[in-house]
């Protein structure tokens, strides 16, 4: 039996995108600068020229903004994280994906939202090479572990399948990136959910004047109020790509049935299962195939 799908959402996403990565790669530059001082309008221009070479050119925002456009309209929300690294001495791009980014039910706009996180899966290694990290070995062992054995199988099968605050392995190390708001101020710290009684990173303020949680949210469409209210593209269409693959199955399934017909004899068959109906096969006995009819016009 045919159990194919039509890969209609990626059909239309594959069609939708460019145009969202013309936008990007488009000469139009990403700002403009206007001078409030007579005498410096002639260096608008180089300002914008300037600023567009510094974002496009010298940091990874062309590469990370098109697989945002391709989280938009997948799940209908893409994320962006902005920050500086003081490493590259540069602003950074992070895409960040939604089905790892955790925000307050009651939560309508990111700009306003009380606090979010962003749940990181990384490696032991990765995690020793950064120096923001605690090294402490006895943390980095209860963060490594998979499985808590004070818990059921049930409950460990069950964790690892949310992927959330476990991994399926001791190569991964689940981490918890948390950004809320402390009155005025914008705090952040970093823990792990298999030990939340030591920070990963300690409670520290955003150094950034903005005040602002350093993620961009892009929604694919306008609908009611709420982070998760824009829908994907394959949320929308998925009745008409379930009616073409069930389509596409039942006509491939039609013609397996009606292009092999059944043989049947007027003579009993003696170890039927040895005979092959291939090209210059010898049959013992005539054999005639079945009329299977004529296949429905539908």
């Amino acid at each position: 039996a045919a159990d194919l799908n039509w890969p209609l959402a990626d059909m239309m996403i594959e069609k939708i995108k460019p145009y969202y990565i013309q936008q990007v790669f488009a000469n139009e530059l990403v700002a403009n600068f206007f001078s409030l001082k007579s005498d410096l309008l002639p260096f608008n221009n180089a300002a914008a020229q300037w600023f567009d070479y510094r974002l496009r050119q010298r940091t990874n925002f062309e590469t990370e903004i098109i697989s945002v456009a391709d989280y938009m309209l997948m799940t209908g929300k893409g994320l962006m994280k902005v920050w500086w690294n003081p490493e590259n001495n540069q602003v950074q791009f992070d895409s960040v994906d939604p089905l790892y980014f955790i925000v307050p039910t009651y939560t309508t706009d990111l700009a306003d939202a009380d606090w979010c996180v962003q749940v990181h899966q990384v490696s032991p290694a990765a995690y020793r090479r950064n120096d923001n990290y605690n090294q402490d070995p006895e943390l980095i062992a209860k963060i490594r572990s998979a499985n808590d054995e004070t818990r059921s199988d049930y409950d460990n099968t069950k964790f690892l399948r949310e992927g959330i605050t476990h991994t399926v392995d001791d190569d991964r190390i689940p981490l918890w990136e948390v950004y809320y708001r402390d009155g005025k101020d914008l705090v952040t710290f970093t823990f792990s959910p298999l030990s939340t009684d030591e920070f990963v990173r300690p409670i520290r303020k955003l150094p950034y004047d903005h005040k602002m949680i350093p993620y961009v949210e892009f929604n694919v469409e306008v609908k009611d109020k709420g982070f998760y209210s824009p829908r994907g593209l394959p949320e929308r269409i998925a009745p008409l790509q379930q009616s073409m693959s069930k389509l596409w199955n039942e006509k491939l399934d039609a013609v397996t049935i009606y292009s092999r017909p059944i043989f049947t004899s007027d003579n009993p068959m003696v170890n039927a299962g040895n005979i092959r109906m291939q090209p210059g096969q010898i049959i013992p006995f005539p054999v005639k195939a079945v009329n299977m009819g004529t296949p429905p016009i539908s």
